[in-house]
């Protein structure tokens, strides 16, 4: 009985439709869904692309940090072979001092 009076209610309060009118809302509605599944999509393939983009970023982050991290090793062990050679030169220099001052001392003694 109650739905009975529900629909009686709806008849008399609902707009009055002609047959046309109901045929443009139904395609509306199916524009509307429509328009809804391509938004979503829409979103749905920016999110993957954003992640994607992430996901490169990242990639290309660690690979350049890996480079730099390389690049500075080589530039340490540079320095440090330069600095190993500078100390051979050094002590081969030192070296050739000392002996030319026992050579000076030696020939001051032999005259």
């Amino acid at each position: 009985m109650e739905y009975v009076q529900g629909e009686n209610l709806a008849k008399e309060y609902l707009p009055k439709y002609e047959e046309g009118e109901i045929e443009k809302i139904k395609n509306w509605l199916k524009t509307n869904e429509e328009m809804q599944t391509t938004i979503i999509n829409g979103y749905q393939e920016a999110k993957w692309l954003a992640e994607h983009y992430q996901m490169l970023a990242n990639y290309w982050a660690n690979n350049f940090a890996k480079i730099k991290t390389e690049e500075e090793e080589k530039r340490k062990e540079l320095k440090d072979m330069k600095r190993k050679l500078t100390i051979k030169l050094n002590n081969k220099n030192n070296k050739r001092k000392c002996n030319d001052t026992e050579y000076v001392k030696n020939k001051k003694n032999k005259k």
